[in-house]
């Protein structure tokens, strides 16, 4: 049977995805699934910090690394469903077009994926109320929550489309593969091969239409007969991968990845070195709120320049500490500086939403794989990190005086101590 079937016949993509999420949706596998994703929600949610920062990092460094397993899973065997079942017959005798139905079924099990996500990111805001006591910060659960549905989103895509056109879901498996593969291989692979990082979306999104319009345009293209494809799956395909494409050049262009290409400006500021006495190597980069932001820009101040692992828990605790010294002193001229260093650049932004901090909180965007992190950051190496977190003290004309490193950073009296120092020494 060809697509020139009635249009009488056909019902709308909505009312087919719906139809293929209700199939699921009330069944014992999806409520256990739910449940799962729930309590580990719950688990995640307690993650350390003032605020939901971290909590929100760690729920979607999870459903970005573990939920995108289950989606392609789930995707490949979605995808093989007919022949698993030997139900091909039946299901391409509707009176449907095969782009239709193709879709259909992709943005019904889509729906599910994101079920699931949603009960993960719930389980952890009600874990994060129930354990802290406040919600502070928890509009950074929605960022995290749309950089994980974008990767579900594409591998989910990229699943389903191989083990539809390969009709068999071992073929779908490769993405979990390549998931593996760059878990693995950190300390060899660019940063531009990561879904998961921020910076990538935009192309693993696009990369993700292409998956989807490649699917629809080219499964049995022999049902179709002599009728034209519909435009979308026309020009998905190209115009994704081009997209896809263009978004990793600007990334690599504007980015600095030794193991890509470096950029100029990380290059100097790797070359400083930070020592006490000495003047605190400079810097350019942006804040939370996207504005650059350097040193220089704030004359006069004793700057507490603290580098942080974003992920980490000891990383929002130095971050709190740098908000409570933002707080009692700032009125003195004491002013914070955080500096994240992470491969993902929305990582810090993220943060600091979740902490509710108002001082700079800017991001290392020249972070990359490396064993060590003074190896890894251009920043870090100039102030001769060894142990993060990591802070440096300075006085008003931007002179280093302390260096503290490790757990000193956000518990114990060195910092408040250094601190107060600068301030008796150099009231104003």
């Amino acid at each position: 049977m060809t697509d020139a079937s009635s249009a009488s016949g056909r019902a709308p993509l909505y009312a087919l995805a719906r139809a293929e999420a209700r199939i699921a949706l009330g069944g014992t596998a999806q409520r256990v699934a739910v449940f799962a994703a729930l309590l580990a929600g719950w688990f995640l949610g307690r993650a350390g910090g003032g605020g939901a920062g971290l909590a929100a990092i760690t729920t979607g460094d999870a459903a970005c690394t573990y939920l995108a397993f289950v989606a392609v899973y789930f995707l490949s065997m979605t995808a093989a469903r007919d022949t698993a079942l030997g139900a091909t017959a039946m299901v391409w005798s509707k009176p449907q077009t095969t782009e239709r139905l193709v879709a259909a079924r992709y943005v019904g099990a889509y729906l599910q994926l994101l079920l699931l996500l949603s009960a993960l990111f719930f389980g952890a805001l009600i874990s994060r109320w129930f354990h802290s006591g406040t919600l502070m910060g928890a509009t950074a659960f929605v960022t995290q929550f749309g950089r994980a549905a974008i990767v579900l989103f594409f591998a989910s895509s990229a699943a389903y489309a191989l083990a539809l056109i390969a009709d068999t879901p071992l073929a779908g498996a490769l993405v979990g593969l390549y998931w593996v593969v760059t878990m693995a291989g950190q300390a060899f692979l660019a940063k531009v091969y990561y879904p998961y990082y921020t910076q990538n979306l935009l192309a693993f999104a696009a990369l993700g239409l292409f998956f989807v319009g490649f699917a629809a345009r080219f499964y049995r293209p022999s049902r179709r007969g002599l009728s034209v494809p519909a435009l979308w799956c026309r020009v998905l395909p190209p115009a994704g991968l081009a997209i896809a494409l263009w978004a990793s050049w600007i990334t690599v262009r504007d980015g600095h990845d030794p193991l890509m290409r470096e950029s100029p400006l990380m290059a100097e500021i790797a070359r400083q070195d930070a020592v006490v006495e000495g003047v605190a190597p400079g810097f350019l980069l942006p804040d939370q709120h996207g504005r650059l932001f350097s040193l220089a820009d704030a004359p006069g101040k004793v700057f507490v320049v603290g580098l942080l692992d974003p992920h980490s828990e000891e990383g929002a605790l130095l971050l709190g500490r740098m908000r409570a010294l933002h707080r009692a002193y700032g009125r003195f001229g004491v002013l914070p500086v955080a500096v994240c260093i992470s491969n993902d650049t929305g990582a810090g932004a993220t943060l600091a939403r979740g902490e509710g901090v108002r001082f700079p909180v800017l991001t290392d965007w020249g972070s990359h794989h490396a064993p060590r992190a003074a190896d890894a950051s251009p920043v870090a190496g100039a102030y001769r990190v060894t142990d993060m977190p990591f802070v440096v003290v300075t006085d008003r004309r931007r002179r280093i005086r302390d260096m503290i490193e490790g757990i000193s950073t956000y518990d114990g009296p060195r910092l408040l101590q250094s601190v107060l120092q600068r301030i008796a020494e150099e009231p104003r």
